[in-house]
């Protein structure tokens, strides 16, 4: 049987099904919900329970005292629900209010789309998770492969499974990892990075422009939306190198079926061209929220010719994204 779960400071009731640990539906809801080893040995995932029944379904070692017992502690991590409850937990809405984390990961999958194209997806280590928010980064190294810093493409709802857009390019590490990849490396993670995130009070629709492998910031994003069932008014639109199509476009379409509330449209690699489509289709730019993550040159151009059209600079949240560089505004 399922129960219903409230948190004191989060308005989204989220859906805990039978015998299925209160962290697991939290972060499968996209709650920030704080959380570490994920088997009851850090105590970072405590909540208190202010009202409802709980049944433990995994053993522990964490040890509360004496006045946390009193506070009704308990680890998400290895309860589950016997009932609707009303929990206080800590739930991140900031980028900052979560920890660096240093982590191994092994490369899983390689799925090259082009020559210079590739969707690479690496396996967190068993029993670790990495805590991020949705638009944020890794420094991904390896002894053999180098260092890079790559935008995070997946879910936060999916902890154990990460995912990154890597257009080849002049670097050592993009140049290795094409070259000569093999599923199974492990690699040191570190992170998260950048502040390229949702406001968790979602006051104004939103507007995502994205060049290229820049769609990966977008798409964890949008997929954070999705997994929170929220109804925010989302339009992405994309752009592609000169002579490209645009990669994953049918995932885009998919989710202008599945969702009443998201919209897609592709522009052409001229920045003009881009503005004017927008602010054709917005007039109103300064209700909304526009997230830009571009490269420099055209991060620089498009943002100032949106504020000209009437977008708000301190509503416009920006990420440079390009082949040779990710940095953060």
């Amino acid at each position: 049987m399922a129960y219903k779960i409230q948190f004191k400071d989060d308005p989204r009731p989220i859906v805990v099904a039978h015998n299925e640990a209160i962290l697991e539906a939290a972060i499968r809801a996209g709650l920030n919900v704080d959380y570490g080893c994920n088997n009851g040995n850090c105590g970072l995932c405590s909540a208190s329970l202010i009202d409802g029944e709980l049944v433990k379904i995994k053993e522990f070692d964490y040890v509360y005292s004496a006045s946390e017992k009193a506070q009704r502690k308990f680890l998400m991590c290895s309860h589950t629900a016997a009932s609707d409850l009303y929990l206080d937990a800590e739930i991140a809405d900031r980028a900052e209010q979560i920890s660096l984390q240093t982590f191994r990961a092994k490369l899983s999958k390689f799925n090259q789309l082009s020559e210079q194209l590739a969707i690479v997806r690496f396996r967190v280590a068993r029993g670790s998770r990495f805590r991020f928010m949705a638009g944020q980064s890794l420094e991904v190294r390896h002894s053999n492969y180098g260092t890079r810093r790559l935008l995070i493409a997946s879910c936060p709802c999916d902890a154990t499974e990460l995912e990154f857009h890597l257009r080849y390019d002049t670097d050592r590490f993009t140049q290795n990892l094409f070259s000569k990849y093999k599923l199974g490396d492990w690699f040191e993670m570190e992170g998260p990075h950048g502040n390229f995130t949702f406001t968790e009070d979602f006051e104004r629709p939103v507007i995502c422009v994205a060049y290229d492998v820049g769609f990966a910031s977008i798409k964890s994003l949008v997929e954070h939306i999705i997994a929170q069932e929220s109804d925010l008014l989302v339009h992405l639109y994309r752009i592609a190198p000169k002579g490209e199509s645009h990669y994953l476009d049918n995932l885009c379409l998919s989710w202008c079926d599945a969702l009443d509330q998201f919209s897609y449209s592709k522009l052409p690699p001229d920045n003009d061209v881009c503005v004017q489509r927008i602010a054709e289709d917005y007039p109103q730019l300064a209700e909304r929220d526009i997230y830009l993550c571009l490269p420099n040159d055209r991060m620089i151009s498009i943002k100032s010719a949106l504020v000209a059209q009437g977008a708000k600079a301190e509503h416009i949240f920006t990420q440079t994204a390009s082949a040779e560089s990710i940095s953060y505004g």
